[in-house]
């Protein structure tokens, strides 16, 4: 099992794009976290709607924190929900990916 996990912060079309490509590539083996970093209405009700269509992990962060204090956060998180994987792979929301990105 690997524990996927993405920080968000706003970018709603990159961060739409990233999700968007996450689901059509395909989410067998894996558990989804995704981290809110106080992102603003249209990116939080979007990332929430997406986590729940894709029975993925939403948490939400709404103090100003540092970028490695809130990727341990959120891999931490994905540790406590889904269990100790077997993999992290710990993401930005400016990616893209392919069907069989993860082989």
């Amino acid at each position: 099992m690997i524990n996927f996990t993405m920080q968000v912060r706003d970018r709603f079309r990159l961060t739409k794009q990233a999700l968007e490509s996450l689901a059509a590539a395909g989410l067998k083996g894996m558990t989804v976290t995704v981290q809110d970093d106080r992102s603003q209405d249209e990116t939080r009700d979007w990332v929430m709607d997406w986590c729940l269509r894709y029975d993925a992990h939403y948490i939400r962060n709404d103090e100003p924190l540092g970028t490695g204090q809130l990727r341990n956060m959120v891999m931490e998180e994905s540790r406590k929900f889904w269990g100790q994987g077997d993999y992290v792979a710990p993401h930005d929301n400016d990616v893209f990916f392919i069907p069989e990105w993860l082989q």
